[in-house]
Protein backbone atom coordinates (compact mmCIF):
# COMPACT_ATOMS: atom_id res chain seq x y z
CA UNK A 1 0.00 0.00 0.00
CA UNK A 2 1.26 3.20 -0.83
CA UNK A 3 0.18 6.93 -1.34
CA UNK A 4 1.60 10.02 -2.66
CA UNK A 5 1.34 12.90 -4.59
CA UNK A 6 2.71 14.13 -8.37
CA UNK A 7 2.48 16.46 -10.62
CA UNK A 8 1.33 16.06 -13.94
CA UNK A 9 2.91 17.72 -17.21
CA UNK A 10 1.41 18.86 -20.61
CA UNK A 11 2.48 17.64 -24.09
CA UNK A 12 4.16 20.99 -25.26
CA UNK A 13 2.65 23.40 -22.76
CA UNK A 14 3.20 23.77 -19.25
CA UNK A 15 -0.53 23.85 -17.01
CA UNK A 16 -1.66 26.75 -15.38
CA UNK A 17 -2.70 24.42 -12.13
CA UNK A 18 -2.03 20.36 -12.20
CA UNK A 19 -2.41 18.26 -9.28
CA UNK A 20 -2.10 14.45 -8.56
CA UNK A 21 -2.74 11.86 -6.04
CA UNK A 22 -2.49 8.59 -6.06
CA UNK A 23 -3.13 5.32 -4.25
CA UNK A 24 -1.38 2.22 -5.08
CA UNK A 25 -2.13 -1.19 -3.93
CA UNK A 26 -0.17 -3.92 -5.27
CA UNK A 27 -0.12 -3.86 -8.98
CA UNK A 28 -3.77 -1.47 -9.24
CA UNK A 29 -2.86 2.56 -9.07
CA UNK A 30 -5.97 4.85 -8.26
CA UNK A 31 -5.27 8.55 -9.62
CA UNK A 32 -6.78 11.93 -9.03
CA UNK A 33 -6.14 14.59 -11.68
CA UNK A 34 -6.72 18.15 -11.51
CA UNK A 35 -4.79 20.39 -14.78
CA UNK A 36 -5.70 23.42 -16.16
CA UNK A 37 -4.64 24.14 -19.56
CA UNK A 38 -2.65 27.87 -20.36
CA UNK A 39 -3.89 30.15 -23.07
CA UNK A 40 -1.95 28.48 -26.19
CA UNK A 41 -2.27 27.70 -30.15
CA UNK A 42 0.07 24.60 -29.63
CA UNK A 43 -1.36 21.86 -31.90
CA UNK A 44 0.49 18.85 -30.14
CA UNK A 45 -1.78 16.47 -29.08
CA UNK A 46 -3.39 17.38 -25.68
CA UNK A 47 -1.71 14.93 -22.89
CA UNK A 48 -1.41 14.57 -19.36
CA UNK A 49 2.05 13.11 -18.16
CA UNK A 50 4.26 12.31 -15.30
CA UNK A 51 1.96 9.68 -14.07
CA UNK A 52 3.46 8.09 -11.03
CA UNK A 53 3.84 4.38 -12.77
CA UNK A 54 4.04 3.01 -16.06
CA UNK A 55 0.98 1.41 -17.22
CA UNK A 56 0.46 -2.06 -17.79
CA UNK A 57 -2.66 -2.25 -19.33
CA UNK A 58 -4.47 -0.01 -22.28
CA UNK A 59 -7.43 1.71 -20.05
CA UNK A 60 -9.94 4.51 -19.31
CA UNK A 61 -10.67 7.03 -17.23
CA UNK A 62 -13.28 9.06 -15.96
CA UNK A 63 -14.23 12.67 -16.64
CA UNK A 64 -15.35 14.16 -13.60
CA UNK A 65 -14.92 17.61 -15.09
CA UNK A 66 -14.20 19.54 -17.93
CA UNK A 67 -15.32 23.16 -18.96
CA UNK A 68 -14.74 22.15 -22.61
CA UNK A 69 -18.07 21.36 -24.36
CA UNK A 70 -16.17 19.02 -26.48
CA UNK A 71 -16.93 15.69 -26.21
CA UNK A 72 -14.18 13.68 -25.14
CA UNK A 73 -12.12 10.30 -23.23
CA UNK A 74 -8.87 10.09 -21.46
CA UNK A 75 -6.86 6.82 -22.24
CA UNK A 76 -4.32 5.03 -20.54
CA UNK A 77 -1.46 3.30 -23.02
CA UNK A 78 0.38 0.35 -22.04
CA UNK A 79 3.95 1.15 -21.10
CA UNK A 80 3.54 5.07 -21.30
CA UNK A 81 3.27 7.49 -17.82
CA UNK A 82 0.85 9.53 -20.01
CA UNK A 83 -3.10 9.64 -20.21
CA UNK A 84 -4.06 10.48 -23.65
CA UNK A 85 -7.40 12.70 -24.38
CA UNK A 86 -9.22 11.57 -27.63
CA UNK A 87 -12.81 12.77 -29.43
CA UNK A 88 -15.47 10.66 -28.93
CA UNK A 89 -17.09 11.76 -32.04
CA UNK A 90 -13.60 10.83 -34.54
CA UNK A 91 -11.39 9.07 -32.66
CA UNK A 92 -8.88 11.49 -33.02
CA UNK A 93 -6.14 13.42 -30.36
CA UNK A 94 -7.66 16.54 -29.26
CA UNK A 95 -5.06 19.54 -29.48
CA UNK A 96 -3.79 21.11 -26.38
CA UNK A 97 -5.31 24.33 -28.53
CA UNK A 98 -8.71 22.97 -27.94
CA UNK A 99 -7.95 22.21 -24.23
CA UNK A 100 -6.83 26.17 -24.20
CA UNK A 101 -7.79 27.88 -20.70
CA UNK A 102 -10.20 24.65 -19.70
CA UNK A 103 -9.72 22.77 -16.94
CA UNK A 104 -10.11 19.09 -16.55
CA UNK A 105 -10.82 16.64 -13.54
CA UNK A 106 -10.56 13.04 -13.69
CA UNK A 107 -9.74 9.69 -11.71
CA UNK A 108 -9.78 6.00 -12.16
CA UNK A 109 -7.51 3.07 -11.78
CA UNK A 110 -5.02 1.14 -14.31
CA UNK A 111 -2.72 -1.55 -13.41
CA UNK A 112 1.51 -1.76 -13.25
Amino acid sequence: YEEGTFTPTGNGITFTTALGRYTKVGRLVAVEIYVIWPATANAAAAKIGSLPFTVAHQGGLAVGYSSVGASFSVYTREGSTNLEIFSTTGGVSVPNSTMSTHSLVCGGTYSV
